[in-house]
């Protein structure tokens, strides 16, 4: 791989239609793989590493691309800069086996490892990726169709942003993103959510197999803050939360603008919790005080509105006999009710112990 040591910027007085950024590996033969190449030891690749720059490395200006970037070792020691940014109407790219780093454990917005800023009339691939520090791995402000695939993102705020936000240079008045698909998506300990959606218009949005390593508390693995004419569709996340808590699946002022098929939590490597979109179980074990009629089961992670919609099957094991109902509860100031409770018709015994298995599903 080459580090890039000098920024390089494609102006919007450029009249060409063809560009074409890419290094070469130095040992071996072909490109390889990024996940696994690193710059090899002995050359000066390494000591360019600490050669980065307060501004954005690569920058395309000029609209009406065919634009193919690959190859690259990208590392910026700006705070607010991007990796590498697109930002012109009419641009097609093809974005491959590429390395960007920013300076690091720094994750501030708006700095991007990828920023597609690109008006209307665009496409987008990116493949074999792999982005490190930075405030959003991939942040797009619109796109007619991307296609992001076997992507690895570190250390960021949100892993990826299809959004209208302040600051992040935006074309405000067409922010939109249609027809994508992401895949095999490997996201390691982000700080705020996996992909967000932040006033964003779009449609058919989905998402394969994302994997999620947390290194910290997560609030959600996404969030959905308006936009998107139609749910996006998740089919596979697997969550390795290594000791730490993740609160919700969904977060957001539009939770019901997703829709996810299959979750499994890992706690280490032991499967402990599993649910699809709107279905989850588990089993609450409580004690009585005498007094109290009324028990937490557990949260919920599902962005429940509406208490007529959910299918709620509990059994209590202990104790026997007392007439109860379990219904949704802990509504929050957006209308999401956070969890089940239990309400026994009379008080369980102080020191009573109070086995429930409960099963949450909603019809959607």
């Amino acid at each position: 791989w080459y580090w890039i040591t000098k920024p390089i910027t494609i102006p919007s007085t450029f009249n060409g239609k063809n560009v074409s950024i890419q290094g070469l590996r130095i040992s071996g033969s072909g490109p390889g793989n990024p996940y696994a190449a690193q710059p090899p030891q002995g050359t000066n690749l390494v000591a360019n590493m600490s050669a980065n720059f307060d501004s954005t490395v690569i920058d395309v200006q000029a609209p009406g691309l065919f634009l193919e970037i690959s190859d690259l070792a990208v590392a910026t020691g700006g705070s607010k800069v991007h990796g590498i940014m697109v930002r012109a109407p009419y641009t097609w790219g093809l974005l491959k086996r590429l390395y960007i780093m920013g300076p690091y454990n720094v994750y501030t917005n708006p700095q991007a490892g990828i920023h597609l800023n690109v008006g209307g009339g665009n496409g987008f691939r990116l493949e074999d990726v792999f982005i490190l520090y930075f405030g959003a791995g991939i942040y797009v402000n619109s796109a007619d169709w991307m296609i992001i695939d076997n992507v690895r993102i570190g250390k960021t705020n949100d892993a990826v942003v299809f959004g209208c936000l302040d600051g992040w240079y935006n074309v405000t008045t067409n922010c939109g993103a249609n027809e994508i698909h992401i895949r095999d998506l490997q996201a390691v300990e982000p700080m705020n959510s996996v992909v967000r959606i932040e006033k964003m218009w779009g449609y058919k949005h989905v998402y394969d197999n994302i994997f999620v390593e947390m290194g910290a508390n997560l609030n959600q693995l996404f969030l959905i803050n308006g936009g998107l004419y139609e749910p996006a569709l998740v089919r596979n996340v697997e969550v390795s939360r290594h000791g730490y808590t993740l609160s919700n699946v969904v977060g957001g002022s539009t939770p019901s603008r997703i829709k996810i098929l299959r979750v499994v939590e890992l706690a280490d490597s032991t499967p402990d919790k599993f649910y699809g979109y709107g279905y989850e179980r588990g089993v609450a074990s409580l004690t009585g005080d005498g007094s109290t009629t009324v028990f937490t089961l557990a949260d919920i992670k599902y962005p429940l509105t509406d208490p007529n919609k959910a299918i709620i099957l509990a059994n209590v094991l202990s104790p026997k006999g007392v007439a109860y109902n379990v219904y949704p509860c802990n509504q929050d100031s957006s209308g999401v009710y956070r969890s089940l409770c239990i309400e026994f018709a009379t008080a369980p015994a102080s020191g009573t112990s109070i086995q429930v298995q409960w099963l949450l599903d909603v019809i959607t």
